[in-house]
């Protein structure tokens, strides 16, 4: 075991806890039912040890080395005694699956140095996964023990939005993290979270203990409370989301506490879109320009409302109200929108009667807020718990939806004699809608899909042999049929896909 070599005592003075390090390690008792023995380091009176260690601290480690080497020795004659039943053992679990711990196999065979520890390993996967942090540290070292705490597989993804392969430690709570949400625990100080690098900086003994409970187990303990307007953190979710979602998981602690006792230092409730109620201040663009000026915008359970004024004036002068029922709220960033700039928008759509075509059709708010977008979400997880409430939805994630899809294509008109016409296509639920700008308010155009019962469905190709027939596609309707044309092969298939699918789910409906 050259790892117990590699072990630094803390400081020269402190004898005792170096000697015990090392006499941790000769104590890491492998155990594994049937196959192998129990392999035990034959160690002295501790009351013995202890007068050694004040004679002499070279005489006393010599003998702690020997001490596991002689376990070593006795641990490699069990095992040839053995041989035979071991050999049994493996192939009978080989052919049940059970006994091996195949998933960890392959990291700790990457984790050894020679042929003969591999070997080992190989046949003793499972006996490894049983050691203490201590016993690892004195086997394999500091930074080999670091990375079979990391790659535990409660440790594989990320703790707050389940990305894959964190990297970054949060030493204050125990837990790994991805690169994205470190950066938002990095915003909140050492205080509240403590971050390190798992590739880059240094770790002792006690933050490999601290990491070792691993995500699942803490998760279980930051999230037992989390509120179900907040839907769980992937990957894909907004900054300004993952930043309020993180805040309030460690710094708010309203994840882990009921909701009547969340509360500031100055006493202020810090959850107040759990009653459904909010007034907020924030940046509305114009109908029909691009501008934005600031709005009050006021949700209401209560009344089943979203309404908004002039920041500057009364709320009696109320601009806009909405109806709840049939409200739908989602985060964009910009980009997502074909927009420039680096900024997070709300999307409110809502059924709005339109004089001049006669009939209700879908309209478009966009909101912004600050640069942390505190108050954009706290108005959009408000939404999510009002209109919950306000329908008796038992899952706030039924409030709200996101597009199926969106993205520019090319449509032609009625007449195969028209020109290609650029537009802004989005797929929302069973609802394809196209604009000639992403931020316009009202859609040039709506298609609502039906089932193919009703002569909906997707045909590949367009009517006239063109050298880009592998782009286009048509949508078939029970009126009409409309000609798409996207520049690239992918998003052709991900449209086709999406648009089957929406009407694959009315055939359902319809049976």
């Amino acid at each position: 075991m050259e790892g117990l070599q590699n072990i630094p005592a803390q400081e020269k003075g402190d004898v005792v806890e170096k000697k015990e390090l090392i006499l941790g390690a000769g104590k890491a008792i492998l155990t594994c039912d049937g196959g192998v023995k129990n392999l035990k380091a034959e160690l002295s009176d501790e009351e013995g040890d202890k007068e050694r260690r004040r004679e002499s601290v070279e005489d006393t480690t010599s003998e702690a080395e020997e001490k596991v080497s002689l376990g070593e020795k006795e641990a490699t004659e069990t095992e040839e005694k053995d041989c035979g039943t071991s050999s049994a053992l493996e192939e009978g679990e080989a052919e049940s699956g059970e006994g091996v711990n195949t998933n960890d196999e392959p990291l700790y065979a990457e984790l050894c140095e020679t042929e003969e520890e591999r070997e080992q390993v190989r046949k003793d996967s499972q006996v490894y996964g049983q050691f203490s942090v201590e016993g690892l540290v004195g086997i394999l070292g500091l930074p080999r023990a670091l990375k079979v705490v990391v790659n535990k597989v409660e440790n594989r993804h990320c703790a707050d939005c389940n990305a894959p392969g964190p990297s970054w430690a949060e030493l204050n709570h125990g837990v790994l993290v991805c690169i994205s949400c470190s950066s938002i625990h990095r915003e909140m100080g050492v205080s509240v979270s403590r971050i390190k690098s798992v590739q880059l900086d240094d770790f002792t003994l006690n933050m490999l203990k601290c990491l070792d409970e691993g995500n699942i187990k803490i998760n279980e303990q930051l999230e037992s409370c989390r509120p179900a307007c907040f839907h769980k953190l992937q990957p894909n979710d907004q900054t300004v989301y993952r930043r309020r979602y993180i805040v309030a998981k460690y710094q708010e602690k309203v994840f882990c506490e009921s909701e009547d006792k969340v509360q500031s230092e100055n006493g202020d409730n810090l959850m107040p879109y759990m009653s459904g109620e909010l007034e907020v201040v924030l940046m509305k663009k114009g109908r029909r320009n691009n501008d934005w000026p600031k709005r009050t915008v006021q949700v209401s359970q209560s009344k089943g409302t979203v309404s908004y004024w002039n920041a500057e004036e009364s709320k009696d002068n109320i601009l806009g109200c909405l109806p709840l029922s049939n409200l739908n709220a989602i985060l964009f960033h910009s980009s997502e929108l074909d927009q420039s700039g680096s900024s997070t928008i709300l999307l409110l759509t809502t059924n709005e009667l339109q004089p001049k075509k006669g009939k209700a059709c879908t309209r478009n708010i966009f909101l912004k807020g600050s640069y942390h977008g505190k108050e954009l979400v706290d108005l959009y997880l408000t939404i999510r718990q009002a209109k919950a409430a306000l329908l008796s939805l038992e899952d706030p994630n039924m409030a709200t939806r996101p597009f199926a899809l969106m993205g520019w294509a090319f449509k032609r008109g009625k007449q195969l004699s028209d020109d290609w016409r650029r537009r802004w296509c989005v797929l929302d639920n069973c609802q394809l809608r196209y604009y000639d700008n992403p931020m316009n308010a009202v859609a040039l155009g709506e298609i609502n899909l039906g089932s193919a019962k009703e002569g909906y469905g997707i045909v590949d190709g367009y009517p006239l042999k063109t050298d880009c027939q592998v782009w286009t596609f048509t949508l078939k309707t029970n009126h009409r049929d409309y000609w798409l044309l996207v520049n690239d092969e992918q998003m052709v298939k991900k449209w086709k896909s999406a648009l089957q699918e929406a009407i694959d789910s009315n055939n359902t409906h319809a049976v």
